[in-house]
């Protein structure tokens, strides 16, 4: 499984102490908060293709959508609770849709087969 991969499907992991004592404690924060942008910059990029090859996007919606997805994650980092499961009960409540179910279709058969999804229906 990738790097990204783990990073979407993986809900806690442990914090590699050795690494941190190696680069520094500093450091290793630096790189973390680098290496969770570029996560978010490569799923923000995913999903704005996805929008432009499926629904016709051009620039002006595309820029729209990149600022509601750049103020939702400042609001994220403002969130005292889990804005992740926040985000799956609204998915729920508001739309009927839950993410939980509808990746685990996809597991079966699909590409995402492999893949432990360690999220809750919440």
């Amino acid at each position: 499984m990738g790097t990204l991969s783990k990073k979407l499907f993986k809900k806690t992991r442990s914090v590699p102490v050795d690494k941190a004592k190696k680069i520094g404690v500093e450091a290793f924060k630096k790189q973390r908060v680098h290496d969770v942008n570029k996560a978010y910059a490569e799923i923000g990029t995913l999903i704005l293709l996805l929008l432009h090859n499926d629904f016709g996007f051009g620039k002006t919606r595309l820029a729209r959508v990149l600022s509601a997805m750049d103020d939702l994650m400042r609001g994220i980092k403002k969130y005292d609770g889990d804005p992740v499961a926040e985000a799956r009960k609204i998915l729920v409540d508001e739309c009927g849709f839950n993410i939980v179910e509808e990746y685990a279709k996809l597991m079966k058969g699909g590409i995402f087969e492999n893949v432990a999804c360690e999220t809750d229906a919440s």
